[in-house]
């Protein structure tokens, strides 16, 4: 079992194979130089084509349940196609930093 992050490090080292597969996709950046932080990324390949075909996304973040060096647990939600219309996380992104900009990124193919 691999220790806890230091509190203050947000370029942690992911341990991968403590994860189900296809479940860790990486880490987006953001800021500069001596400003840079990391925010790691955790959705599946169902989740992210469940994404793209939802209409419309809902964001959220909550601040109370995670620890340093993780900030704030951001999602997007979609709703799923199915005889119930749910809606449902289908993208994690755990960030180090709570700054507005670290919330601006353009997703990627």
């Amino acid at each position: 079992m691999p220790a806890n992050p230091r509190k203050d490090d947000p370029f942690f080292p992911v341990e991968e194979n403590f994860f189900p597969p296809d479940w860790y996709q990486g880490a987006i950046f953001a800021g500069a130089a001596e400003d840079r932080t990391r925010h790691v990324l955790f959705f599946t390949p169902t989740m992210k084509r469940q994404l793209e075909h939802s209409k419309t996304w809902f964001m959220d973040a909550t601040f109370y349940f995670v620890d340093d060096p993780i900030k704030q647990l951001f999602t997007i939600n979609g709703f799923i196609k199915n005889d119930k219309q749910e809606m449902k996380p289908l993208l994690f992104c755990c960030m180090t930093r709570r700054r507005a900009a670290d919330s601006r990124f353009i997703p990627e193919d």
